[in-house]
């Protein structure tokens, strides 16, 4: 069974397979590649096995072995980026429990004809948070309800063309689908038409774009969502670092809704200001169907710091927010520092990969749960971090907000859960930071926090995490160490708090 789940996850490799092969025999001669295969072994006390609550709880020592796989190559009409690894828990004291946990990220693009025809795929298999009021697992090794398996893949093949200097169009077709191994969220599968027409740099003081997108989505025993807009957009040099922008469009949304109709004309007038080479800053206004809209981005480069700060509202699907890349990456966060000093993408990816296992350090920082619900929802999200990176220490800090308020009726694209999970307030700050005490020893320490509030009643959960380990390198191919982790919830409801304290030692294998 577990072959067959696992051969029908990854089915969606196989086109983004082939057309990296179409793509091979003109690149493979100049492709760069590294493909390192690897092993860990981490042995893990926890006196809260299944996170219960207090009087509750259960001891017991986890034991993971865990193969992984990585790829990495780029040519000069493909690129291929992928991590698999197979997490298998044993436990001492919990018969039957052993479990087999996949996760698998990869990303893949390639040049099929030049100038006219390219593809864009990516994959990805892992645990999710099925909602904010659970448990919040701090591994997966922990025993408890709050999780499941999470399975997508995006196909997108696309014609772009340049004519000339004057403009650039593209038609892209993308077809994605969701499943997970809960209730919760409902197998979902997606048809995409995107088509936009930009000017080129003929167009330097005036340049303009128009925008078609309809996108719709098919879950499985249950009513389909359609979301259409056009559009269009102006962008106006007032000075060489400063623009005023204005886009106005129409939208038509097919789906339930609970107020208003949600179609409806748009608009929004805004400024982009680059007041040095690294530093930028663009904001609009404008309204929707729903109402006033707000956006802002911002960030600054530094030598050895990057600095971003962004707010957005938008009409999105918890499906659509799974298919997108984490906004807590820490993988992204590092990309970032390294930018400047390691300007070839495929190195830095490298090091990136291999920083980030060595020194032990969790995939992502503390972010907004993404509720497994199948409504369509509003969602306003803020977010501001800030990333340094100098010769001994690495500090990475995060805070963000979000609100999701449904839109599509709770009968028609059902949410499983309850009403709280569906209409939640969620914030939360994290700071991680990595100290190089020697060549070869590094210490890590995590600390979070996160508050999650049900709109729809006074209840509110806080969860709080601190990680503290020290890493050293026995080889240059073997590292191992030692984490010690404290995680505790509390929360306004009766019966739902609990804590756990851990220890892990751990070994980390490249071959």
């Amino acid at each position: 069974m577990r072959i067959r789940r696992a051969y029908v996850c990854l089915f969606p490799l196989a086109p983004m397979a082939a057309c990296v092969a179409l793509a091979w025999p003109q690149s493979a001669s100049a492709a760069e590649w590294s493909i390192t295969p690897g092993l860990d072994l981490r042995e893990t006390y926890t006196d809260n096995l299944t996170l219960a609550s207090r009087g509750a709880e259960r001891s017991d020592f986890v034991t993971e072995v865990a193969p992984n796989l990585a790829v990495r190559g780029v040519g000069s009409r493909m690129h291929l980026n992928a991590d698999y690894v197979m997490r298998n828990f044993f436990y001492a004291r919990t018969s039957g429990a052993s479990n087999t946990q996949h996760q698998l990220h990869a990303a893949a693009d390639a040049t099929l004809v030049d100038d006219l025809l390219f593809f864009d795929g990516d994959a990805s298999l892992g645990q999710q948070a099925i909602s904010p009021f659970g448990a919040q697992v701090a591994d997966n090794g922990n025993l408890n309800g709050n999780q499941a398996e999470v399975r997508t893949y995006t196909l997108s093949p696309y014609l772009r063309h340049h004519f000339g200097h004057s403009a650039t169009a593209e038609l892209r077709v993308s077809c994605d689908g969701v499943s997970s191994s809960a209730d919760n969220l409902l197998d979902s599968q997606s048809n995409r038409v995107h088509i936009s027409l930009d000017s080129g740099r003929d167009f330097r003081a005036l340049q303009w774009s128009a925008l078609y997108d309809a996108q719709r989505i098919d879950y499985k025993s249950s009513d389909d969502v359609d979301l259409k807009r056009l559009s269009g957009s102006l962008r106006y040099l007032l000075t060489p670092r400063f623009a005023a922008t204005g886009s106005a469009g129409y939208e038509r949304n097919n789906y339930v809704a609970i107020g208003e109709k949600p179609e409806g004309a748009f608009w929004a007038l805004g400024a982009d200001w680059m007041p040095a080479q690294r530093t930028s800053i663009s904001i609009s206004a404008g309204r929707r169907y729903f109402g006033n809209t707000v956006s802002f981005a911002a960030q600054h480069r530094a030598r050895i710091a990057v600095f971003s700060a962004a707010y957005q509202e938008e009409i999105t699907t918890a499906r659509s927010q799974f298919l997108l890349p984490s906004t807590s990456d820490t993988a992204a966060f590092l990309d970032g520092l390294l930018m400047n000093s390691v300007p070839d993408k495929v190195e830095r990816e490298k090091q990136v990969s291999r920083f980030i296992h060595d020194a032990n350090l969790p995939p992502s920082l503390v972010a907004p749960v993404n509720t497994f619900s199948n409504r369509v929802f509003l969602q306003k999200s803020a977010n501001v971090s800030v990333a340094s990176r100098g010769t001994k220490n690495t500090l990475i800090v995060t805070v963000f907000h979000t609100e999701r308020d449904p839109q599509s009726a709770a009968g028609t694209t059902a949410s499983t859960g309850a009403l709280l999970d569906d209409a939640t307030r969620q914030n939360g700050v994290s700071a991680l930071w990595n100290w190089a005490l020697s060549p070869r020893t590094r210490l890590a320490a995590n600390a979070a926090f996160s508050r999650a509030s049900a709109a729809t009643s006074d209840r509110h959960d806080d969860n709080m995490t601190f990680r503290m380990g020290v890493a050293h390198q026995l080889h240059p191919k073997l590292n191992g160490g030692i984490e010690l982790r404290r995680l505790e919830k509390r929360s306004s409801q009766a019966g739902n708090e609990f804590r756990e304290n851990a220890l892990t030692a751990f070994l980390l294998m490249n071959f």
